[in-house]
C-alpha cells in the first residue's frame, strides 16, 4: 500500500458517519442478541414447548448506539430460571439458569462477535471506491 492509499483510507475512516457508527452498533447488538436467543432456547427445559417458544428479542436505538433485549413473558419463566418453593411440601426446585448461563457464554465470546462486525465494516470502507 502506498502513502496516497493510506491517506485516502485515513480520510474514509474520518468520514465514517454517525449513522454508520449507529448501524455498526445495531449489527453488533442484533448479532449478539441472536446468539443469546439461540443459546437460551437450547437450554430452556420443555414440557409443552411454551416456555421455549416464548423467548423473544426487541431492539431500539439509544443515544449513542443500539440496545437489544432478550426476554420471556411467560408468567413462570422467572421460577424456572431462578428456582422456586414446591407448593405442598415446602421443598425447593432448583433453577435452570438458562438465561444466566447463556449470558455468561455470550459475554465470553462478545469480543469475537464485535470484531467480526467491525472487520466487515472496515472491509466495506476499504473496498468502497
Amino acid at each position: 500500500m502506498n502513502i496516497a492509499a493510506l491517506k485516502q483510507l485515513r480520510n474514509k475512516i474520518k468520514d465514517f458517519t454517525r449513522r454508520q457508527k449507529i448501524e455498526l452498533c445495531e449489527k453488533i447488538a442484533k448479532d449478539t442478541a441472536m446468539n443469546l436467543l439461540r443459546r437460551v432456547r437450547e437450554k430452556t427445559p420443555s414440557r409443552t414447548g411454551n416456555l421455549r417458544r416464548n423467548w423473544s428479542r426487541s431492539g431500539r436505538q439509544i443515544k449513542n448506539g443500539y440496545q437489544e433485549t432478550v426476554f420471556n413473558q411467560t408468567e413462570y419463566a422467572a421460577y424456572v430460571e431462578f428456582g422456586h418453593r414446591k407448593p405442598k411440601n415446602n421443598g425447593w426446585v432448583d433453577g435452570k439458569y438458562m438465561l444466566t448461563k447463556s449470558e455468561k457464554e455470550i459475554s465470553d465470546i462478545y469480543q469475537k462477535i464485535a470484531e467480526k462486525q467491525v472487520n466487515k465494516a472496515l472491509e466495506r470502507l476499504v473496498n468502497d471506491n
